[in-house]
């Protein structure tokens, strides 16, 4: 009879995880070219091995399922999970956990799809978030209609900043991802109209824990906190590191983005 140990099967394990990573590697070098020249190769597979773990906290372990994870992390932030932009994407990783996997990962294969379409540019281009980020100052939160709070301003920029984006989640949506992003700001001192604006408009085309997503280095860069720090200081150095990573995706051209099926 056969006998293979516990240590074996780790090994074993290892390896496959290995396997998957070299190739989900391959596909981010090949379809998120802008990104994988910004971080490196050691960079972008710290990320990949935080897709593959993540996936697996949602019972995604196939190598499909991981892959369409995966794709999805690169395309909308590595915390997608708790992004309320996207309802769909949760409900199929928590709400139908009891879905076999197979059915789980061909719904989030057509969801990245469907996303894709519905928030491709004029020349039907998928183009990096981080594009759509304004190269000129951000109009204060503060400056614009009177008698509306902070985040209903904040609403309003946004739906200036990425109209399909915005229309693609829903108002709805958009104001609780806004709630969650004043909220996020708060932790590093960033309150007026001005930081707001910065803070949340990332948080919005790069996803909810932007700050600390290995994608994004440079943004917790910019928001550790310093001893001459004042208000709106980390806001100021995240917009200069976020217009550095615009002028690098910009280099490349728009580009269509197909998924893997």
């Amino acid at each position: 009879m056969l006998r293979i140990r516990d240590e074996q099967v780790q090994v074993l394990r290892e390896c496959l995880v290995e396997n998957l990573e070299d190739e989900l590697f391959a596909d981010v070098k090949r379809f998120f070219e802008e990104r994988y020249t910004f971080l490196g190769e050691a960079r972008t597979r710290a990320a990949i091995r935080l897709g593959i773990k993540g996936a697996a906290g949602y019972g995604l372990t196939s190598k499909r399922g991981v892959a369409q994870y995966v794709t999805m992390m690169f395309l909308t932030g590595s915390h997608f999970g708790e992004n309320p932009l996207y309802p769909w994407a949760r409900k199929i990783l928590v709400a139908d956990r009891h879905v076999d996997e197979a059915t789980r990962a061909h719904r989030l294969y057509n969801g990245i799809r469907r996303y894709i379409r519905a928030v491709r540019n004029e020349r039907k281009e998928f183009v990096e978030s981080i594009l759509l980020f304004p190269e000129s100052p951000l109009p204060s939160s503060s400056h614009t209609a009177t008698g509306a709070t902070v985040e209903e301003r904040l609403v309003e920029l946004l739906r200036t900043i990425a109209p399909a984006h915005f229309n693609n989640a829903g108002e709805e949506n958009v104001r609780a991802l806004v709630h969650l992003g004043v909220e996020s700001a708060a932790r590093y001192r960033i309150t007026t109209g001005e930081g707001l604006s910065i803070h949340v408009s990332l948080m919005f085309l790069l996803g909810t824990g932007f700050d600390r997503d290995p994608q994004f280095p440079w943004a917790a860069e910019a928001l550790a906190p310093r001893a001459e720090d004042d208000f709106d200081s980390a806001a100021l150095r995240l917009r200069e590191a976020a217009l550095s990573f615009r002028r690098h995706a910009s280099a490349s051209s728009a580009q269509t983005l197909d998924t893997r099926g």
